[in-house]
């Protein structure tokens, strides 16, 4: 009977499991498939944890620069952080400052995720005290005296504790850095485990939030920066609505610095990359915003 009912069940989930661990999505859907298990061992603990932290943030030594430091490295992976470490590479790697546009790629779709998650699942602040509550979009919750009883869509931030943002751009640039210079590894995870301890410690968040605001980090960061969507993205628009005979940049970029765990797969040689292949000698190799050459009519 287990085996029938087993076999039941597979015939509608095997396809949908065998669809989300492909080859060429498991680097993101694994990540994502592992929110709910890894928040359902953490959510027992929040109060827990959350009380540790109390007492940790009450302790004597917990003042001045140690907690003014903590407080600002808070803010690795926010804009100001991104928009420093997008003028560092363009200043000193141009050579990989196309890349940037994978970071762009990676925080415009971290941005749509973390406001759809946030809104959605509607989890109040652990100032609350309150960890057990999900309010999805149909709840309502007490803010308190005078101030009503609101949905999560209409009170903003205070309902808005799961998943951790902060923690999810932490690990996108960490993500980003690190694949860009694989040598900085260290300080990316250092820098992403001080953001979602940080988090907790001054209490913006439980442990459950930072945890899947990592694991949802790691997967947007997985699909747009391993696969390249910012310089891919440009050069799908620019041969569709530029220069249909621009070579597209990609290819040359994955040859240079390693295709890593490139997805979607490698773009078809473009039309106009085919032409410069039978080009004569000497003519000018097409790049984005410059077309080839026309050529001249061949006389008998």
């Amino acid at each position: 009977m287990v085996h029938v009912v087993v076999a039941g069940v597979m015939d509608w989930v095997g396809p949908l499991w065998a669809w989300l661990v492909a080859p060429v999505r498991r680097r993101w859907t694994i990540p994502l498939l592992l929110t709910l298990p890894v928040f359902w061992l953490v959510h027992p603990f929040d109060a827990m944890i959350d009380e540790a932290a109390r007492t940790f943030a009450a302790q004597p030594f917990f003042r001045g620069d140690l907690a003014r430091e903590w407080n600002a490295w808070q803010q690795f992976g926010a804009a100001g952080s991104l928009v420093f470490v997008a003028a560092a590479v363009w200043l000193a790697d141009r050579s990989r400052a196309r890349r940037l546009l994978d970071l762009l790629a990676a925080s415009l779709l971290g941005l749509a995720a973390f406001t759809a998650l946030k809104v959605g699942i509607g989890r109040p602040r652990p100032k609350f005290g309150d960890p057990d509550t999900v309010l999805w979009p149909w709840g309502a919750y007490p803010l308190g005296p005078g101030r009503g009883v609101k949905h999560a869509w209409e009170a903003g931030a205070e309902l808005w504790s799961m998943p951790s943002s902060h923690t999810m751009f932490a690990v996108i640039l960490a993500w980003f850095l690190w694949r860009m210079y694989p040598k900085l590894a260290p300080l990316c995870v250092g820098a992403a485990v001080v953001v979602g301890t940080a988090r907790v410690v001054f209490h913006a968040h439980w442990a459950s939030d930072v945890a899947v605001g990592a694991l949802v980090g790691v997967a947007v960061a997985r699909a747009a920066i391993d696969g390249w969507w910012g310089v891919r993205g440009l050069d799908w628009l620019w041969l569709r609505l530029i220069d249909r005979r621009a070579r597209p940049a990609y290819p040359e970029l994955a040859a240079k610095f390693g295709r890593g765990s490139a997805w979607p797969p490698p773009l078809e040689p473009a039309p106009a990359a085919r032409r410069a292949e039978n080009a004569p000698p000497g003519a000018a190799a097409p790049v984005n915003g410059q077309s080839l050459p026309e050529r001249p009519p061949i006389e008998a």
